[in-house]
């Protein structure tokens, strides 16, 4: 299946931006190549609030608020989120717990009045089924290691959650509820219900820019060992040519300064780094394609012939007989057994 997008609005601020691009390239990692659907509505309007990100999935419903703040602070339920500079996360009269419960009690609201619209919701008797959404504020760029939290999970509290906008994606896949089961045409009902257009992929991923380029002392670096290494080679050269001269009936070729290649990059949109060379192997990879349909020649690498593959971003682990084993090359740790990696936290893909 694939990740939609919904748009109300483009967000107004860059951090706003990067962090919507960060949530949806994560998640298509995820789910991109399953057969789940995942929604996601942004910066749109629900009975008069604006909120600023939604994910719907078959079993849940997460609504996230996003933050700009690179500083550790304390979070409570009703007091302000107050940085050790003074700067105050959210507002000081509505603080981003308080800010996510309303958009919360508001999509309670709105699948009340159209649960006849969802199978899964249309028999209800028990209202509770309706307040089963989780509430998620979302610090860019990431959450500072030492945030506190006073909030007691409790009864009242046990649908809120505080991450990094790095960490949304991630948090989303392992979600589940048990009274929440819609269809994918149900899931693409809400955003007709809302008067939300949808938006190409492909123009909120864009939005992360280029890529960061190698320090100039690394560029360097390299650059005198590249010389060194001509200059070596064209020594030994001299040297062997000098000796024959003087009557020498065989020399062993000199070893170069480097032997491996330098591999060109496969496309503009993935890039992976095959530097260093696959274990057990002689020879840098080969890759083929572009983009997410770049695949790897060893399919194991970069790990050893016959181990199995886990993606850090997904927390999905591929078997070498998988249909994307071979599509998985970045971000990987290798497992020799399935136990190992479900052990480590890693699930099976599931094709």
């Amino acid at each position: 299946m694939a990740v939609e997008v919904y748009m109300g609005s483009k967000f107004g601020t860059p951090y706003e931006r990067k962090a919507l691009s960060i949530i949806v390239t994560d998640l298509e990692a995820i789910f991109g190549n399953t057969g789940d659907l995942c929604i996601i509505l942004a910066n749109y309007f629900i009975q008069g609030h604006q909120v600023d990100v939604t994910i719907l999935k078959r079993d849940s419903i997460a609504i996230v608020e996003l933050k700009d703040c690179s500083l550790p602070f304390m979070a409570s339920e009703n007091g302000i989120w107050l940085c050790p500079n003074g700067h105050i996360v959210g507002q000081k009269d509505n603080n981003p717990f308080q800010q996510v419960y309303s958009y919360r009690v508001k999509w309670k609201e709105f699948l009340g009045d159209n649960k006849d619209k969802f199978n899964c919701l249309r028999t209800i008797i028990d209202h509770k089924a309706l307040w089963q959404m989780r509430g998620v504020v979302a610090i860019s760029p990431s959450l500072h290691p030492e945030v506190k939290v006073d909030i007691p999970n409790s009864n009242k509290t046990w649908w809120f959650d505080l991450v990094g906008s790095d960490k949304v994606g991630e948090y989303v896949s392992f979600q589940t509820n048990k009274h929440l089961n819609f269809s994918d045409n149900e899931l693409r009902t809400m955003p007709a219900l809302l008067s939300i257009p949808r938006v190409p992929l492909g123009s909120i991923i864009r939005n992360h820019g280029p890529r960061p380029r190698s320090p100039w002392w690394i560029i360097a670096i390299v650059g005198v060992f590249l010389v060194a290494g001509i200059m070596m080679a064209l020594f030994m050269s001299g040297s062997r040519n000098a000796t024959l001269a003087g009557g020498a009936t065989s020399i062993p070729p000199s070893t170069p300064f480097m032997t491996t290649p330098i591999p060109s990059a496969v496309s503009a949109e993935s890039s992976p780094d095959p530097s260093v060379a696959p274990a057990g192997s002689n020879s840098q990879p080969v890759f083929h394609g572009t983009g997410r349909d770049t695949t790897v020649e060893p399919s194991w690498y970069p790990c050893q012939e016959k181990q199995i593959k886990g993606n850090k971003n997904s927390n999905i682990y591929h078997v070498p007989t998988g249909d994307f084993y071979a599509k998985t090359f970045q971000e990987v740790t290798c497992f020799d057994t399935t136990a190992e990696a479900e052990a480590a936290g890693f699930r099976a893909a599931r094709n």
